[in-house]
């Protein structure tokens, strides 16, 4: 599972370099429960991205060059913590975070970096919350959160694509360039695998009509 979180969070990352953002080293906050009767569950989860990381990333020679690294946050399992933790990571020149455990959490987190990156477009921070892959490897369908993981996912990745293009001007159309490859892949995030469309519509039901759904195959 965390591999599977890490190597997502690596593309991103790698996106976000190819962006024109500057970073020394690729530090990603993992704001969880570190102390108090979670911290097994945080402690845990910390330890297997950072071999996941280390594993997938980092030995195979980083992200362009940089390193991928977690660095704990402890928020007590407390979303009046996760803001100060947030805030202290800011501070320190984070800009990716990331968290699983309590949606209370993540709520606080969401609303603080929505504000932020409003007040701060230059500075954007990106937050990726696990909690629904969890579930996913427990066995469990997740219909709704997969629908809106994919819809935002790939309409950030075509935004991102968009802008590294008109960075590069024509030179962007040119094979000897990896964007050329990365604009025709980008475009079937949208298509492949239901359109952005459908998952509009899955969601519409479920939200609006409280429509439920069920796996075609049960195994």
């Amino acid at each position: 599972m965390k591999h599977r979180i890490v190597s997502s969070l690596a593309f991103a990352a790698g996106i976000a370099l190819m962006g024109g953002s500057a970073f020394a080293q690729v530090k990603i906050a993992y704001i969880d429960p570190l102390s108090g009767p979670f911290a097994n569950v945080g402690e845990a989860g910390l330890k297997g991205f950072k071999e996941a990381a280390e594993i997938l990333v980092n030995q195979k020679g980083g992200i362009m060059g940089q390193k991928l690294e977690f660095v704990g946050f402890d928020n007590k399992g407390s979303p009046q913590e996760t803001q100060i933790q947030l805030k202290a990571a800011i501070d320190q020149g984070f800009r990716f975070v990331t968290q699983g455990n309590g949606s209370g959490a993540a709520h606080s987190l969401i609303d603080a970096i929505n504000k932020w990156n409003a007040r701060n477009p230059d500075k954007t921070v990106l937050f990726f919350n696990y909690a629904a892959v969890d579930r996913l490897n427990r066995g469990e369908y997740v219909v709704k959160e997969a629908s809106m993981a994919k819809l935002k996912s790939t309409k950030v990745a075509d935004e991102a694509i968009y802008s590294c293009l008109q960075m590069l001007g024509g030179y962007g159309y040119m094979e000897e360039y990896p964007l050329a490859r990365l604009l025709r892949d980008s475009r079937l995030g949208p298509i492949g695998g239901g359109t952005s469309e459908i998952m509009r519509e899955i969601l519409s039901k479920m939200i609006i009509d409280k429509r439920s759904y069920e796996p075609a195959v049960k195994g």
